[in-house]
């Protein structure tokens, strides 16, 4: 029998608040901080453990523990009020939760967070991610719990190249060649299969299709591109649906066709 063992551990954050003037800095906390992670696709779960700067809990009474959520870009996402857990044994601690609609639509990225408390009477205090006043901290939003839905994009943009193949200009050889078809913008990980989709019509001709592993598209990207598909076509009317695997090493993908009669309407990417 195979087992799998999984670790339930509280997702906290422990920040520090300075209202007694007679402590003094301690130590410096910061590079022991755990970083805490979150993920898309479910509702996250949050501990909030308040210590003074001798890194002891202390009560949060009345006051009410707030977190302000914001992207790398410090766009708001939510400010989440937390519930706290103190009874007559128990101090400075509370629990909050970041629900699952409020992530859904942000890529995986690092998240901003400030806490504060706020008082029922008097001016909000503002609490510290480590000893040293650090007020802004990070929280890593993963992608990794939700499903994700098949992604479809079309492409029908073509550029032309000639190659003329000798000096007769009657053996030169027309080329369409699509924009190039980006991999890595639709997932955090890239994408080990995906499916292309062309659309033929009454097409006569070859169709290759390459990819390429460099970073920045442009003519240059295709230059040593890997030819992954070249299949020749008489006369065919319809979608032609060609599954790639394991291009997860590749950033572009690209279509190339030459023909003698028919068109070619759009290439659909679905990941």
């Amino acid at each position: 029998m195979q087992k799998i063992q999984v670790y339930l551990y509280p997702n906290r954050i422990t920040v520090l608040t300075n209202l007694d003037e007679n402590l003094t800095n301690t130590e410096w906390r910061i590079v022991y901080q755990r970083q805490v992670k979150i993920y898309k696709g479910i509702d996250n779960i949050i501990e909030i453990e308040v210590k003074n700067n001798d890194q002891k809990r202390v009560e949060i009474g009345t006051n009410q523990i707030k977190l302000v959520l914001m992207d790398q870009t410090r766009n708001l996402i939510g400010t989440y009020t937390a519930e706290s857990l103190e009874d007559s044994t128990l101090v400075g601690l509370a629990r909050l939760t970041i629900p699952n609609a409020d992530t859904a639509n942000l890529d995986p990225q690092f998240l901003k967070f400030v806490v504060y408390q706020d008082q029922p009477s008097g001016p909000d205090i503002l609490t510290y991610t480590d000893s040293q006043f650090g007020a802004v901290g990070s929280i890593q939003l993963l992608d990794g719990v939700n499903t994700i839905a098949n992604t479809t994009t079309k492409f029908n943009r073509w550029t032309t190249e000639t190659n003329y193949q000798g000096s007769r200009w009657e053996a030169r050889k027309i080329y369409h060649i699509s924009e190039a078809i980006g991999l890595k913008d639709y997932r955090a990980n890239p994408a080990q299969q995906v499916t292309l989709k062309i659309k033929l019509n009454d097409f006569y001709g070859q169709v290759y299709i390459e990819g390429t592993d460099v970073e920045v598209t442009g003519n240059e990207a295709f230059r040593n591109a890997t030819q992954l598909i070249d299949f020749t076509w008489d006369g065919y009317n319809g979608v032609w649906s060609i599954p790639l695997n394991d291009i997860q090493d590749l950033t572009y993908l690209r279509v190339k066709y030459s023909k003698t009669a028919g068109s070619v309407d759009y290439v659909e990417l679905v990941v």
